[in-house]
C-alpha cells in the first residue's frame, strides 16, 4: 500500500527521530511535507530518487549535514523548503538543475560557502531565500540579473563585493527584503561599503508598478523621501524606519490606493503626516510626533 502512497503530508505533529532512507522507495510520492517537527541527522540522499516529487518541505526540524546533491535530480521539483534547520556545508550546484523550481527555502541553517552561480538558470524561479546563513562571497550576475525573480532574501550573511550594474534592469522584482546593516545590503559584510547600496536612484528602478514592497529600514539612508514613490501604485509595504531621512513626507503617498503598511519613525521627518494617509492600516504615526496635515497644507 504504501508503495501507492503519492502525498506524505506531517505538519507539526511532533515526530522525531531520523528521516528513513526507505522514503526514497515511494516512488509515487508527489508531496512530502513534513515541517515543524523534531527530525534530526542528515537529509537522505535516496530523495533524489522521487522523481515525481513537486514538494519537498522539511522546514522547521533539526535536520544537520549537508544539503544532498542527489536533489538536483527531482526533475519535476517545484517547491523545496529546507529552511530554519542546522543544515551546514554549501548549497549544491546540482540544484540549478532543477528547471520548475519556483520557490527556494535554505534561510535560517549554517549553510556557507558561495551562492552558486547555477541558480541563475532557475528559469521559474520566484521566491529565493538564504537569508541567515554563512554565505560568503559575491551574489553571482546570473541570479541578480533575473526578470522572474519576485522576492530575493539575503541578509544575514557575509557577502561582499559591489552589486553588478545590470541588476538596474531587473524589471519585476517586488519585493527587496533588506534588515540591519548599516551600509551593508541586508545584513550583508562590505557590500558596498563605500555607500549605501539602497540609493534612492536605485529603489526607483523598478518604477514599472510591479514593485509590491520595499522594505528599506534600519540602513543609513538619508535625504528626503522621493515624491516619485508615489507612482508604484502597487505598492502595499512601505518599510523605511530608522534610517536618517529628512525633510516633509511627500503628498504623493496619499496616491498609494493599496498601502496596507507604512513606517517612518526613527528619522528626521518635518512637516505634517499627508491627511490621505490616515488610513493606512498599518503605521508607526503615533512615534512620529508629526500632526496630520489640515486642509491647507
Amino acid at each position: 500500500r504504501l508503495a501507492n502512497l503519492t502525498v506524505l503530508n506531517a505538519w507539526n505533529n511532533q515526530l522525531s527521530g531520523e528521516l528513513p532512507s526507505e522514503l526514497g522507495n515511494l516512488s509515487n510520492l508527489t508531496l512530502l511535507d513534513l515541517p515543524e517537527n523534531q527530525f534530526s541527522g542528515e537529509i537522505p540522499s535516496e530523495l533524489g530518487n522521487l522523481s515525481n516529487l513537486t514538494v519537498l518541505g522539511l522546514w522547521g526540524n533539526e535536520l544537520s549535514g549537508e544539503i544532498p546533491s542527489e536533489l538536483g535530480d527531482l526533475d519535476n521539483l517545484q517547491r523545496l523548503d529546507l529552511g530554519d534547520n542546522e543544515l551546514s556545508g554549501e548549497i549544491p550546484n546540482e540544484l540549478g538543475r532543477l528547471a520548475d523550481l519556483e520557490y527556494l527555502n535554505l534561510g535560517r541553517n549554517q549553510l556557507s560557502g558561495e551562492i552558486p552561480s547555477e541558480l541563475g538558470r532557475l528559469d521559474n524561479l520566484d521566491q529565493l531565500y538564504l537569508y541567515n546563513n554563512q554565505l560568503s562571497g559575491d551574489v553571482p550576475s546570473e541570479l541578480l540579473a533575473k526578470s522572474g525573480l519576485r522576492i530575493m532574501a539575503l541578509y544575514g550573511n557575509q557577502l561582499s563585493g559591489d552589486v553588478p550594474e545590470h541588476t538596474e534592469e531587473r524589471a519585476i522584482l517586488t519585493t527587496l527584503y533588506n534588515s540591519t546593516g548599516g551600509t551593508d545590503w541586508n545584513d550583508n559584510e562590505n557590500w558596498g561599503s563605500a555607500e549605501p547600496v539602497f540609493t534612492w536612484s536605485r529603489v526607483l528602478i523598478d518604477t514599472s508598478g510591479h514593485v509590491t514592497a520595499l522594505w528599506l529600514h534600519e540602513n543609513q539612508l538619508s535625504g528626503e523621501i522621493p515624491s516619485e514613490l508615489g507612482s508604484l501604485t502597487n505598492l502595499a509595504r512601505l518599510f523605511l524606519f530608522d534610517n536618517q531621512l529628512t525633510g516633509e513626507i511627500p503628498s504623493e503617498l496619499s496616491n498609494l490606493e493599496d498601502l496596507e503598511h507604512l513606517f517612518l519613525a526613527g528619522n528626521q521627518l518635518s512637516g505634517c503626516i499627508p491627511v490621505g494617509l490616515q488610513d493606512v492600516p498599518g503605521n508607526d504615526f503615533g512615534d512620529l510626533d508629526l500632526e496630520f496635515c489640515s486642509d491647507e497644507n
